[in-house]
């Protein structure tokens, strides 16, 4: 009888060590995630270029500059950045917003915005969420991606290709309209989400389990994707996907593993990135390292930078 007590009690004790673990884990991952979402305020991939906020509100961008995307040298008192496919975006610590680029469908048109907490720049649109949770769009709207006056309660936003998409503070999400896009997302069958990104015809959310939920249309193994286990971010780019693990290194698919090899060596990395054709990571030692890439993915040129009066560097 006594051993027979003592092995129930062995038990319990085994049990209840296991869920202690289990929640020491979950709030690791969770303290990771909110890290890794305020960090990649400050770095933002774009087409084939990068933009980095430093400490003293300024910004660099690096890369591709044909239509003036990386003419960010004036530019005073930034807390966010966000580039798009040729044009970036800089939130003021006013609340107000920059823009500078290519422009044709007024996706730079950004200068009268004020109150302004978040921004996302899409590949043709530019997307803001006001301090009350409502939102702002500019820029291309053939697709209704603009149409956004009606949202409340947003959280988070991100933007694509054709479409954007708004985390709720209740962690269920709301998108624009994607009919004419022949692709759907079922918006009523996800809950507890922690993140979201957007690119081309999908959108892509990290559950606060540290699991991805996928919806739309993708090019890269949706599948794979969605068996990843303990990430804490996530980010879209055309036909590619990244996302961060707890131990500081990615996963990444496209199109052929083109870019397997690029981040095999990838490791203490932080926050993540990724641009129509690009992908960055950011070490915890301040080292920004970037991948650009062409249609099918196959890495084309890359940069290594390493800047310590950045806000990336903690």
């Amino acid at each position: 009888m006594k051993r027979t007590i003592f092995l129930l009690i062995l038990c319990v004790i085994l049990v209840l060590s296991g869920c202690s673990e289990s929640q020491e884990a979950a709030a690791e991952r969770k303290a990771k995630t909110e890290q890794a979402t305020e960090l990649m305020k400050s770095m933002s991939a774009g087409g084939t270029y990068v933009a980095i906020l430093h400490k003293d509100g300024t910004v660099t961008a690096q890369g591709t500059n044909d239509v003036g995307q990386c003419d960010t040298m004036d530019w005073e008192n930034i807390i966010a950045v966000s580039s798009g496919g040729a044009h970036t975006v800089g939130l003021k610590s006013d609340g107000t917003v920059v823009a500078v680029g290519y422009n044709p469908d007024g996706q730079c048109n950004v200068a009268d915005w004020t109150d302004i907490v978040a921004i996302s720049a899409g590949l043709s649109h530019t997307v803001g969420l006001k301090s009350d949770g409502t939102v702002v769009a500019t820029g291309r709207n053939k697709y209704g991606q603009c149409e956004v006056e009606n949202w409340k309660d947003i959280a988070q936003i991100a933007s694509g290709y054709f479409h954007t998409v708004g985390l709720k503070a209740d962690g269920t999400f709301i998108t624009t309209d994607t009919d004419a896009l022949h692709f759907s997302h079922k918006a009523e069958n996800v809950s507890d989400l922690a993140a979201i990104d957007a690119e081309k015809k999908c959108t892509a959310g990290l559950k606060s389990d540290g699991s991805i939920v996928i919806e739309g249309f993708t090019s890269f193994n949706q599948q794979e994707a969605e068996n990843l286990k303990n990430i804490v971010a996530i980010a879209l780019g055309e036909n590619h996907i990244i996302a961060l693990k707890t131990d500081g290194t990615v996963f990444v698919d496209s199109p052929g593993n083109n870019l397997n090899d690029a981040v095999r060596d990838w490791e203490d990395i932080i926050a993540i990135s990724a641009g129509i054709r690009s992908i960055a990571g950011l070490k915890s030692d301040g080292t920004v390292m970037v991948i650009f890439m062409d249609e099918e993915c196959h890495p084309t040129d890359s940069l290594l930078i390493f800047m310590n009066d950045t806000v990336l560097h903690n």
